[in-house]
């Protein structure tokens, strides 16, 4: 329930007992109905500061730009457009793979790059994975288990991540929820063990008209190593850590956004 409508529902029951005749026990006890207007607002207080722990930037990650609705499906009602690189505020209220934004209107989550950006083509980068679980996995609607189950897929199931990486949770593409990365083949999280250890390598290349630096870590706060121009082919391991990815080799690191 969003949180200004709980504090009406909560007032408006107040007011509507109010309304009622009055006993000689109420109004023998008028501190009643103030302690009960205190509990709607301690609660209301908590919800907003619960709310805000959790709020996120990002941007928009998409072509054509992005419809904004009033709830979180196609079958709300479009309010306005965001155009692609637009800057956005979430509240970290995830549903269904819809995240609401902080005015209360809600966009598909899977058109939103968190962190790391730089000016790529607009694409969001997929990586290929593949369930690792015997008895298969559940997708959530949000990166941990305190999230609702929004799906479920057998062993060996192929599905695309983003690239975004939460507490050890994957995105997957196209807004369809998160996996834990633990259940995914070629993750960092899935190490050595009896299977010889070896990393899954996966071909990209530079989509940026300037080129790409590398970094000798997964941000622009470390130094650059190496610089690679537009169409260069590169592989990349799967390790990824807040949207830059690990090159194959020791190479470093590069924006995912940056890559094709």
């Amino acid at each position: 329930m969003n949180n200004l409508t709980f504090f009406v529902n909560c007032l408006g029951k107040q007011r509507d007992s109010q309304t009622q005749p009055k006993s000689k026990q109420s109004r023998k006890n008028p501190m009643k109905m103030l302690s009960i207007i205190g509990f709607c607002l301690s609660l209301f207080t908590i919800c907003l500061s619960s709310g805000a722990a959790s709020a996120a930037s990002a941007r928009v990650n998409a072509r054509n730009g992005l419809n904004v609705r009033t709830g979180p499906s196609t079958s709300y009602g479009k309010v306005y457009d965001l155009s692609n690189g637009q800057a956005v505020s979430t509240t970290g209220t995830y549903s269904n793979g819809w995240v609401q934004l902080s005015n209360g209107y809600w966009v598909s989550n899977g058109y939103l790059n968190y962190g790391g950006g730089g000016t790529g083509g607009g694409t969001r980068t997929s990586l290929l994975r593949r369930i690792s679980a015997a008895g298969g996995a559940n997708i959530r609607s949000g990166p941990s288990t305190a999230y609702s189950r929004v799906n479920y897929f057998r062993n060996g199931t192929p599905l695309t991540v983003t690239g975004r990486v939460n507490n050890g949770w994957y995105e997957l593409t196209r807004g369809r929820g998160w996996i834990a990365g633990y259940l995914l083949t070629g993750n960092n999280s899935s190490g050595g063990g009896t299977g010889g250890g070896t990393r899954t390598s996966l071909l990209r290349r530079i989509s940026a008209t300037g080129g790409a630096n590398i970094r000798s870590g997964p941000s622009t706060a470390y130094g650059r190593v190496n610089y690679f121009r537009n169409g260069t082919p590169l592989t990349v391991t799967g390790r990824v850590d807040n949207g830059w990815y690990e090159l194959t080799r020791g190479r470093g690191w590069i924006a995912g956004s940056l890559l094709g």
